[in-house]
């Protein structure tokens, strides 16, 4: 049906973007596992965004400094600062 509609230069063109927008998804999200596991030991718990579900019991906090969290952040997480660490934070935590 789409050879009728298409030349076969136009659906390999096709093809070709749709195969490298995917290819091109799914490589962020490897190359920044990749890097992750570079710069982290393996015994360092690391969360990703889509397992924030599994932690609805409890609070996150985000222990980088605010300029890093403004750039993106886990949904729900408390900004606590690292060099900047306030223990006032814990009056904002639920009980």
């Amino acid at each position: 049906m789409i050879s009728k509609c298409l030349s076969p230069a136009k659906a390999f063109i096709i093809y070709f973007a749709i195969s490298f927008l995917a290819f091109s998804a799914n490589g962020q999200s490897l190359a920044y596992r990749t890097m992750l596991n570079t710069l982290y030991d393996s015994d360092f718990p690391v969360i990703y965004p889509n397992e924030i579900g599994r932690l609805s019991k409890y609070q996150i906090l985000d222990t980088r400094e605010k300029e890093e969290y403004e750039v993106s952040h886990l949904e729900g997480a408390i900004c606590v600062g690292y060099d900047d660490f306030s223990e006032d934070v814990f009056e904002k935590l639920d009980p």
